[in-house]
């Protein structure tokens, strides 16, 4: 991973590259039947934008209790999901799953909650252009890793590149082909962030 560094103001540019194997990929013609699969792959991806985007954040040490906090309070959120199904299959009543749900809280979650963390964020108004670079000649629409790119967003989300990656904040996103990784088995892709005028955009309702 690499990054160019910049002040937050119009024309600031950020770049980050991954290698990321063949089976971390992401894209649209995948015929994913599970929602579990789907779930694992996306998070693989996420967490691997979120340990990139902390590493490249001037605040490193922030973000990364910050992150720390939201994987916790992930966990404690599966815990949930899972005691209450178990729970209910066995017929336990909602008070008895409501105060199982409140000693999970009590006694697993963060000493500080990640809402509470707070980090300047690198970027407000922003677009991101991803360049892909696949290991074989076979034919390739970039556009198709669109999911790869929002587990990648997403992950940098959590790493505090911004405050949130909906359309008042990035409001322009592109894909190109940057020819072959040079790695067998090993896409690069490669994310260049650049803070934009929001005048030229819209970005209210």
């Amino acid at each position: 991973m690499t990054t160019g560094v910049g002040k937050n103001r119009v024309g600031t540019h950020r770049r980050l590259e991954f290698t990321v194997g063949q089976k971390s990929i992401f894209n649209t013609n995948m015929n994913i039947k599970h929602y579990m699969q789907k779930a694992k792959l996306v998070d693989t991806i996420r967490a691997m934008g979120a340990k990139a985007g902390a590493e490249a954040h001037p605040d490193r040490e922030t973000v990364e209790a910050r992150l720390d906090a939201l994987r916790q309070e992930r966990r404690i959120a599966a815990r949930k999901v899972s005691t209450t199904k178990k729970m209910a299959k066995r017929g336990a009543s909602q008070e008895e799953i409501d105060k199982e749900m409140q000693e999970i809280t009590e006694s697993l979650s963060p000493a500080t909650p990640s809402s509470h963390i707070q980090v300047t964020p690198l970027f407000t108004t922003f677009k991101i252009t991803m360049t892909v670079r696949p290991p074989t000649r076979r034919r390739l629409d970039p556009p198709n890793l669109s999911p790869t790119l929002k587990a990648l967003v997403d992950g940098l989300t959590d790493a505090c590149w911004w405050d949130d990656d909906d359309y008042r904040h990035l409001v322009e996103t592109s894909f190109r082909y940057g020819g072959l990784s040079g790695i067998p088995g090993e896409w690069r892709i490669i994310l260049d962030v650049e803070e934009v005028d929001p005048s030229g955009y819209v970005t209210s309702n």
